[in-house]
């Protein structure tokens, strides 16, 4: 898991704010592509998108105000991370094409766990629907 730490901290190192915002607008696109995607063997991935998602929507709209900016950052590079054209294992590889991204948004939720969960309770979100352990 190193190895992916290592993978977000630096991504997440590199994004500017004109990528944020721009990640931020294209958060519908984002969710529709999610929903339509087939993703055998990631059951939790979908949840733990969204939750991300919503966690970068409401931070935008002032909804939530997190104390830790850093979980800004690196949400937003795993929703980034998820739907790169090409990342480290193709998402097109039959039954591991998706472990890395589902590396990275697992990273980042045990990274920020407890901002995410004060998150999901300010909000009324379910943070375990984000299922961390699969």
């Amino acid at each position: 898991m190193h190895e992916i730490q290592d993978v977000l901290i630096n991504g997440a190192q590199k994004l500017n704010t004109l990528a944020i915002i721009q990640l931020r607008e294209n958060l519908p696109l984002i969710r529709a592509k999610m929903a339509s995607e087939d993703i055998p063997g990631y059951p939790h991935l979908r949840a733990q998108s969204e939750f991300l998602a919503g966690f970068i929507e409401d931070t935008f709209d002032d909804v939530y105000q997190p104390a830790d900016p850093i979980s800004i950052l690196e949400a937003a590079f795993a929703l980034k991370y998820l739907f790169k054209e090409v990342d480290i294992i193709p998402d097109s590889v039959e039954g591991a094409g998706y472990s890395d991204d589902s590396a990275i948004i697992r990273a980042v939720l045990l990274r920020h766990r407890a901002e995410f969960e004060k998150f999901a309770k300010i909000t009324g979100r379910e943070f375990s629907v984000a299922n961390v352990e699969a």
